[in-house]
């Protein structure tokens, strides 16, 4: 006879069962693909995330709204000198390194990674040149004392480090080796957690703050070319990587062009956060500036994970299923990620609207709640660019960069016009205001004249 017992193990079995294919069935999800593999940034990014932000914590504290204000400016204008010069030689690499990968022809593929760290190449030296050139001034212009000035330009030459990554970044990818991204992203606010500690405990000012603040974007950017080569040596894709140079400069027709494209449409799409430090920094004076990091460090928590966890992780695939000639799994996957992602940053938007005043107190101090309403501006903006996100990579991807462009630097003049007025009219929370322009004005537009476009990406 079948016991209590028997009959108890029949059924946890088949619930075991049943839960395995459920799993199992989701892995095959192909919509699901840039989830996983965000769920895989999600460990360093979460990582990065609280690093970060108890980096910037321990430094507003040993520093104080002044100082600490001076070193976000310095640092927000050589961020955007990278955002602006570097190639994105990332994009190219998925681009036209998926074909290749997919076809298994690795001289192709060499070529276009050859391509892709030239271009950072190039990057770094005109990203240095511009930063050596513009220093001075640019810190005139935002008030820093002239005795920091050299400080500055040696702080500056950090955008080295920060453009020779991109065509690594875009190989990791092509590879599935998310991981090792994940692992890149919190090397560099580890490293300045650690640094920021010592400083706060021993008394140290706002150079030996820049010191920390460079060494560790050096250590931070230089893991990632190691960790692609690596990955290239393993998969055997190393192999005579070096021997020949010929079609390196123009290995696939169009390469340029959607290079170019490429990187003015993400430059403008990026830069202006750092131009929104910067405009406060130069009208309300540094301490400004300082809570406007403040009220973006915490806003980004919505739209972070959507700028560095999901659109790294949709490019690839987008590619592919590009490539592959899969429209109807391209469509699937666009609107459910968005969808998706669109909801759960409602419900964060609705916690820190609850929540965040008392967070910036706990965690920055007393004197940093001034940020609190800027913060919510900004954190609102970001959870309405949450829903459409997708609309830009699936137009490049597609081939549609010209429009991209168009349409964010529309976005970017919009964005720049509104910033000037916000501030006058409503000061620090009007920087926050702005910010909505730059979202209202971007993805509806995209959708506006994209539209014959995505009609045919969803057919």
């Amino acid at each position: 006879m079948c016991s209590l017992r028997d009959g108890v193990n029949v059924q946890v079995t088949a619930e075991t069962e049943t839960r395995t294919g459920l799993l199992a069935r989701l892995r095959g999800k192909a919509w699901l693909k840039p989830f996983r593999s965000a769920g895989v940034l999600l460990i360093g990014r979460s990582a990065q995330g609280v690093l970060s932000l108890v980096a910037v914590a321990l430094a507003a504290r040993a520093l104080g709204a002044v100082d600490f204000g001076t070193l976000t400016l310095l640092h927000s204008f050589v961020l955007m000198v990278g955002e602006m010069v570097r190639f994105q030689s990332w994009q190219p690499v998925l681009r036209y390194g998926a074909p290749a990968m997919e076809a298994g022809d690795t001289p192709r593929l060499q070529r276009i990674l050859r391509f892709g760290l030239m271009l950072d190449v190039i990057s770094a030296c005109i990203g240095a040149g511009i930063v050596l050139l513009a220093m001075a001034p640019m810190a005139g212009l935002l008030g820093i004392p002239v005795e920091l000035h050299d400080a500055a330009r040696w702080y500056g030459l950090s955008v080295v480090f920060f453009m020779l990554n991109s065509a690594a970044n875009g190989a990791l990818r092509l590879c599935d080796r998310f991981d090792l991204l994940s692992a890149q992203s919190a090397i560099a606010p580890l490293i300045r957690v650690i640094g920021s500690a010592a400083l706060l405990f021993l008394g140290g000012g706002l150079v030996a703050f820049l010191a920390v603040w460079f060494v560790a974007s050096m250590v931070g950017r230089l893991y990632l070319p190691l960790a692609a080569w690596h990955e290239m040596r393993r998969r055997g894709l190393s192999d005579g990587f070096w021997r020949s140079m010929r079609g390196s400069w123009r290995p696939e027709p169009g390469i340029w062009g959607f290079s170019l494209g490429t990187n003015l449409s993400t430059s403008l799409g990026t830069a202006q956060q750092h131009l929104g430090v910067l405009a406060v920094g130069w009208v309300l004076g540094p301490a400004a500036a300082g809570l406007f990091r403040v009220a973006r460090q915490f806003a980004n928590v919505l739209s972070k994970p959507t700028q560095k966890l999901l659109v790294p992780s949709i490019y690839p695939e987008l590619a592919r299923l590009t490539a592959k000639g899969k429209t109807g799994a391209r469509r699937k996957m666009v609107v459910r990620t968005a969808l998706l992602s669109g909801g759960i940053s409602a419900l964060v938007f609705a916690a820190l609207a609850v929540f965040g005043e008392t967070l910036i107190a706990l965690v920055v101090g007393p004197e940093f709640t001034e940020a609190y309403t800027a913060m919510l501006w900004l954190a609102f903006a970001g959870m309405l660019g949450v829903w459409l996100f997708p609309v830009g990579p699936l137009l490049i991807s597609t081939g549609w960069v010209r429009l991209v462009v168009t349409v964010r630097l529309v976005a970017m003049i919009g964005y720049l016009v509104a910033l000037y007025f916000a501030m006058s009219w409503y000061g620090l929370a009007g920087a926050g205001m702005a910010t909505l322009a730059h979202v209202l004005l971007g993805p509806p537009l995209m959708l506006l004249f994209g539209r014959r476009a995505l009609r045919a990406a969803f057919a």
